[in-house]
């Protein structure tokens, strides 16, 4: 970082305008598409033109790079735009170090978090993570992804897309494992047996289990006042399953 733009980098007008500005472009390189690293100034910031914020401090003004196209941008010469510095004061310039990494309140690169969230159909999963995300979270919900590539309800998809939701599901908990994903991230499953729960905390290299605890008699309450939920008959039979599932895999 150099010396003279070292008191804006760690400013709290910028690290609020770069979170922002990041969230907004939901992490992701706005020239190649891969994970996005650093916002970068359009108009290249000197001595001169730092203190003005119409150039400094321009939404209009801003670009999320990763770290590829930002030292392109650059011509291979990487100019530091407050993002991750080792103790030093010099910019981590590995890629794979920054991956699976978030930017806090403060505008520090942290781990990002994985929360598996799990129970019973109708238990509340959902609700849950809707609750406790913040905007620019991933969320990986089947049902949701389900719905999503068909524009149906969740009892109302083709089995044949429902393999492909699995599909999409699996490649997002792969992106999640290879820590391509900057930013917290739900799991929303049913996970009725510890076997389950262990392959996927395995899987996803996270121990953040959240347990939504419901009786069976919850469930059907919600599952038959749930509007969404059009084949109550087929959802009673799911959440019976679920316990019975729960009940013996965990006896």
């Amino acid at each position: 970082m150099q010396k003279w733009a070292e008191k804006f980098y760690k400013g709290k007008e910028w690290i609020k305008l770069r979170n922002a500005y990041f969230a907004s472009q939901y992490g992701i390189c706005e020239r190649c598409s891969e994970p996005g690293l650093i916002v970068h100034h359009k108009i290249y910031l000197t001595p001169k033109n730092i203190g003005n914020p119409e150039v400094s401090l321009n939404w209009d003004l801003l670009e999320l790079l990763c770290l590829e196209c930002h030292n392109k941008e650059h011509g291979g010469d990487v100019i530091a735009d407050g993002l991750m510095f080792d103790e030093d004061g010099n910019l981590v310039k590995e890629r794979q170090a920054m991956r699976g990494y978030k930017f806090d309140a403060e505008g520090n690169m942290v781990p990002a978090d994985v929360y598996v969230v799990w129970g019973a159909p109708a238990s509340g999963k959902t609700t849950y993570v809707r609750n406790h995300m913040k905007p620019g979270d991933l969320v990986i919900d089947l049902d949701l992804i389900k719905q999503a590539i068909s524009m149906q309800g969740r009892d109302e998809v083709d089995g044949s897309l429902l393999n492909i939701a699995i599909q999409v599901r699996d490649m997002l908990y792969s992106l999640v494992a290879n820590r391509k994903v900057n930013s917290d991230v739900w799991v929303v499953a049913c996970l009725p047996k510890d076997e389950q729960r262990d392959k996927l905390g395995e899987l996803l290299k996270t121990s953040k289990f959240i347990y939504i605890n419901a009786t069976k008699e919850e469930c059907i309450q919600r599952a038959l006042s749930d509007s969404d939920r059009a084949d109550k008959e087929l959802q009673l039979e799911i959440i019976e399953t679920w316990f019975n599932s729960h009940c013996s895999g965990n006896d």
